[in-house]
């Protein structure tokens, strides 16, 4: 009963940050994608002098003085970082997200979108391409460029015409954004341009 109850209150306060206001800041958005970079990082000292220098799209909007260069410098050569392996029944599941461990309790499918998950916000891909880890990079239709969070624990297995994948992203909690594919997983994104 108690692990019910925890598991309500979780479910609860989830769905109330859903409501919360989406960030349609980009400078925080390339601030969240760069610290995203430094979790590769596994000296403290070095990680920290990543935190600093991922802020610099910030610093620079504030008109702030810049972080230094060596610090700056860290984001281009962080190491990508590896999500850890998933094991038992959870490995089986696709979607990821922070609500998969809920969805896992609840038995909840979240490895496909449906025709009902696509509104005013779809739209169609221009391109995509996969690098050498196996995350994809794809450009919309709108010239947004959105790459795999290398977090994320599933891969996309496109095979056909760019123009033949409808996608809609969506910002999820704490600056995090999904891409849906009709008839296909949902992916964690990042935005690069």
């Amino acid at each position: 009963m108690t692990r019910l109850l925890c598991t309500m209150a979780l479910l609860s306060a989830g769905l109330a940050g859903l409501s919360a206001p989406a960030s349609a800041e980009p400078t925080r958005d390339d601030v969240l994608a760069n610290l995203q970079r430094c979790a590769g990082f596994t000296d403290n000292r070095t990680w920290l002098n990543c935190y600093y220098g991922a802020a610099q799209p910030m610093r620079a909007e504030l008109g702030l003085s810049p972080a230094p260069d060596s610090q700056v410098n860290l984001i281009a050569s962080a190491p990508v970082p590896q999500a850890p392996p998933m094991q038992g029944a959870s490995a089986s599941k696709s979607g990821g997200g922070w609500f998969s461990g809920i969805t896992d309790i609840f038995d909840l499918k979240t490895n496909s979108s449906s025709d009902s998950d696509f509104g005013s916000g779809a739209t169609k891909l221009a391109s995509y391409s996969y690098g050498k880890d196996g995350l994809f990079t794809a450009t919309l239709a709108d010239g947004e460029v959105w790459t795999q969070s290398p977090y994320d624990d599933i891969r996309a297995h496109w095979s056909g015409p760019a123009t033949g994948y409808t996608v809609m992203v969506s910002a999820d909690m704490f600056g995090s954004h999904t891409m849906k594919v009709k008839g296909d997983h949902d992916y964690r994104v990042i935005r690069t341009k």
